[in-house]
């Protein structure tokens, strides 16, 4: 069976699977670590709209104390914006306290993230934190890594043009997860930059 007659038919039952271990906050019994998946930041530093939203969800998980740690994790390569570091930056100005933030600076999409929390932060189970949409795929994602994940949503930004391409992108997406697992991709090994 191909990629992508295994993604159109078998993957549509693996994300809705995954999609149940979407909670909401309350339902977390914690302590539990955070794991915030980056996205786009402006060149002067600023997280898009999507990426406060996600990084708004967390600030709340920790101030709640349902989540002690938080992983914030990105990608630093370019020179005009560092997503980790922007996102460590919102989250310590909005009250987090900077020990309980972690970087993880080699977050280049979903599955270097969850691979990277299982393999190299030695993470057994965590929460990942993403738009909603975006959860089933890196719920799934987590599993065929062998991290033990649920997920908490950010709703904020739904209904948006980009909420809406993003998830007709989510089905090209799983095709390359697919991919990933199939080869076994493995992802940058660096250590995370720590606690900031």
């Amino acid at each position: 069976m191909g990629l992508g007659v295994l993604a159109g038919v078998g993957g549509e039952v693996l994300l809705r699977r995954a999609g149940r271990r979407v909670l909401e906050p309350h339902q977390l019994t914690g302590p539990r670590v955070a794991v915030v998946l980056g996205a786009q930041t402006y060149p002067d530093g600023r997280p898009s709209r999507f990426l406060r939203g996600r990084l708004e969800v967390a600030r709340r998980l920790h101030a709640d104390g349902r989540v002690t740690t938080v992983v914030v994790s990105g990608d630093d390569r370019a020179p005009s914006h560092h997503e980790s570091q922007a996102m460590r930056r919102w989250l310590v100005e909005a009250g987090v306290p900077a020990e309980d933030v972690v970087l993880d600076a080699h977050g280049y999409d979903t599955y270097d993230t969850c691979w990277r929390a299982r393999h190299v932060l030695g993470l057994d189970s965590v929460v990942l934190v993403s738009q909603s949409y975006h959860l089933p795929r890196a719920l799934l994602t987590a599993r065929l890594v062998g991290l033990d994940a649920v997920g908490v949503g950010d709703d904020s930004v739904r209904g948006t043009a980009t909420w809406r391409s993003g998830v007709v992108r989510e089905r090209f997406a799983l095709l390359k997860l697919l991919r990933d697992v199939a080869t076994r991709r493995r992802p940058d090994a660096s250590p995370p930059l720590g606690r900031s």
